[in-house]
């Protein structure tokens, strides 16, 4: 069976192919069958985190803060890692220097297929005025810090190490459970296609491109600053362009050729495509030259 045949199969099975989808039903699965927390301790990716009572305690400290630079009434960081909480909070405060951000709320969100690490919403309240409420989402802030996804050599070691996982824990499955083995070893396959496919693309020359700007950074602090950094872009600078800025950014989206976009994320649609150069203007790296122009003129 070819490689698409493969695909073709994998999709009517509704197998996820998602990388993160992929790992979560693996470290579900592994829990199930083989692992636990020690009690007291919550679950970190492959390993065990901070005890209960000191995390509560510190996103405590840190939901606190928060309040004090956003003005917002309400903020849950629940099943949010500290580290993460804090590097948002710098981000937030940093942000609010160049311009005063205001959130009514923070609140946990589902993750949602097309990501959704972060997103803020709005809503028109009874009295004309708009209010803001950044969603964040626990599940997908917490995946970020497990895998690089700088490069083809490293996705392709990320499903490599997912296949291995999903193939070992098939091993300790009884044949008794036929079914529950069978499943597990087509996850093994489908991670170790996604694998092949990417070597696929790669052997044909075709050039990396990261989900999204966060994903040019090894797991950690600039990953969350760069989507905390996104979602500025999103609520204080797309949404407040004059109609001369917005034509000029929806023109050199429009525009862009293929390999100049810097993250799939960017081909969405214009919003995406400024929100993805913003984060990496204030990162301090090259953004596409409209952007630029546009936040220097702001002086931002």
């Amino acid at each position: 069976m070819s490689l698409s045949d493969n695909f073709t199969a994998f999709k009517k099975r509704d197998v996820p192919s998602d990388l993160d989808d992929l790992y979560n039903e693996a470290k579900d699965l592994d829990i199930k069958l083989n692992y636990r927390c020690p009690k007291g301790t919550y679950d970190d990716g492959f390993a065990c985190g901070l005890d209960k009572t000191t995390k509560k305690d510190q996103l405590g400290k840190i939901s606190d803060s928060i309040k004090k630079v956003v003005g917002a009434t309400d903020v849950k960081l629940t099943g949010i890692q500290p580290r993460d909480a804090k590097i948002i909070l710098d981000t937030l405060e940093k942000e609010s220097k160049y311009i005063p951000i205001r959130l009514e709320s923070i609140i946990n969100t589902v993750a949602r297929k097309s990501g959704g690490t972060m997103m803020i919403n709005r809503e028109r309240s009874r009295n004309g005025e708009m209010k803001y409420t950044l969603g964040i989402s626990p599940k997908q802030m917490n995946d970020k810090n497990i895998f690089d996804r700088r490069s083809y050599s490293a996705m392709i070691n990320n499903y490599r190490n997912l296949a291995a996982s999903y193939n070992k824990q098939a091993s300790t499955v009884p044949d008794s459970k036929s079914d529950l083995k069978r499943s597990i070893l087509v996850y093994a396959a489908k991670a170790e296609l996604e694998a092949k496919l990417l070597e696929k693309h790669r052997d044909e020359g075709k050039p990396y491109v990261p989900e999204t700007v966060s994903s040019m950074f090894p797991p950690g602090a600039k990953q969350v600053e760069a989507t905390t950094l996104h979602e500025c872009g999103h609520y204080r600078w797309f949404s407040s362009l004059n109609n001369d800025d917005k034509t000029a950014v929806n023109n050199a989206y429009r525009n862009a050729e293929k390999d100049d976009f810097p993250s799939s994320r960017s081909k969405m649609n214009s919003g995406e495509w400024f929100a993805e150069n913003y984060a990496l203007f204030r990162l301090g790296m090259k953004a596409d030259p409209i952007v630029e122009k546009i936040m220097k003129s702001k002086k931002g």
